[in-house]
């Protein structure tokens, strides 16, 4: 995988999701705790993923815009799109949650 994008517009992530067939969307902000403390998970866990999976890193107040189009109310909140769809969330940082979200990503990908 390449390095994760940050996206702030609904026009922008609507542009890049037709770009990936797959594509994991992580909402977070800087002041909130359990994002930080998932963070070096997350990254591990990109890290190993597919070369066709990329990531878009949403901050929820620079990009409250495309955070709130992605109906997004808790931080952090992941996302996957395969072929500009959504198919699975998970809310919270989690170990286990996080680690599901990403496996279910891998595999889709793998299709």
């Amino acid at each position: 995988p390449t390095e994760a994008v940050i996206l702030k517009t609904p026009a922008e992530f609507a542009e890049y999701i037709e770009k990936y067939k797959v594509t994991i969307v992580k909402v977070t902000t800087k002041w909130c705790g359990p994002c930080k403390r998932v963070d070096p998970l997350v990254n591990q866990l990109y890290a190993n993923m597919p070369d066709n999976v990329a990531m878009v890193v949403v901050d929820g107040e620079t990009g409250a815009a495309l955070r709130r189009a992605l109906r997004v109310k808790q931080y952090p909140t992941f996302l996957n799109f395969m072929d500009g769809k959504l198919y699975d969330s998970c809310v919270g940082a989690g170990e286990g949650g996080v680690t599901r979200f990403f496996a279910k990503t891998a595999e889709r990908a793998a299709k």
